[in-house]
């Protein structure tokens, strides 16, 4: 039986493509919304089915996927916004993060590699800026991803 509380991805069937299904993807977790056509393994490397974690016919994990979310993506000034990049498919055992900036805040950036986490305070100097971040997984066995965008743009308030 699949257990809601430990499957962090809501999926919604839609269409079906021969083998493959549109689905909404919604990941409470990361707070990202993803749409598109899928596989009958889900974007957390479980079976839309029942909630396993098969592997591919070869015997292979699914491809590493990853997402990054924003806790409060127009923050004000002095506030602290933290970035969670988390796999959203394959194997997250073993895996390390990194995170990229454009522009970088003034105060920088305080990452956590094994947690996928990132934080920085907003300045008066980072006020109507708008950042772009991206956040990047490797695994122990060398496989890596990279996330979408997520922009932040802080007000002056």
């Amino acid at each position: 039986m699949n257990d809601p509380q430990k499957n962090k991805i809501t999926k919604q069937p839609g269409l079906v493509f021969g083998p493959f299904v549109l689905l909404i993807a919604i990941n409470l977790t990361a707070g990202c919304i993803e749409l598109g056509l899928f596989s009958p393994i889900g974007e957390s490397g479980t079976s839309i089915i029942d909630g396993t974690n098969p592997a591919a016919p070869d015997g292979t994990t699914p491809p590493l996927r990853v997402a990054l979310s924003a806790s409060n993506p127009t923050p004000q000034n002095n506030e602290e916004v933290t970035l969670r990049c988390q796999v959203i498919r394959g194997s997250d055992t073993g895996v390390l993060f990194s995170f990229a900036a454009s522009p970088q805040p003034a105060t920088g950036l305080s990452v956590n590699p094994t947690t996928g986490r990132a934080t920085f305070i907003v300045t008066d100097s980072d006020v109507n800026l708008s950042f772009r971040f991206t956040c990047s997984a490797t695994t122990d066995a060398g496989e890596n991803a990279t996330s979408s965008v997520q922009l932040v743009t802080p007000t002056g308030m």
